[in-house]
């Protein structure tokens, strides 16, 4: 049985609503990691006088944090051209 285009549309856009989605809860999880990396960079600071191993972790917690950014701009315009491109066809 061939999908109307009005199923075919609302597919495309669950789909790609769906996608959104996992990629936000992806970044959520990212953010997570970062405040307790952040969390473990306050401890390290306070308790640990070793000035190297503290920079280290600032150093990932930025990285981490900057990373997560890039990913989440990168997953929604692959997301948003996917749809385009489904929609387009």
């Amino acid at each position: 049985m061939a999908l109307t285009k009005f199923q075919k549309n609302r597919k495309i856009f669950g789909e790609f609503f769906g996608h959104l989605v996992i990629g936000a809860l992806m970044a959520v999880a990212l953010f997570v990691f970062g405040g307790f990396l952040h969390i473990l960079v306050d401890f390290a600071g306070e308790y640990f006088k070793n000035d190297f191993f503290v920079l280290g972790l600032k150093l990932l917690e930025n990285v981490l944090f900057l990373s997560d950014i890039v990913f989440i701009a990168w997953w929604t315009i692959y997301s948003t051209y996917k749809a385009g491109k489904e929609l387009i066809k």
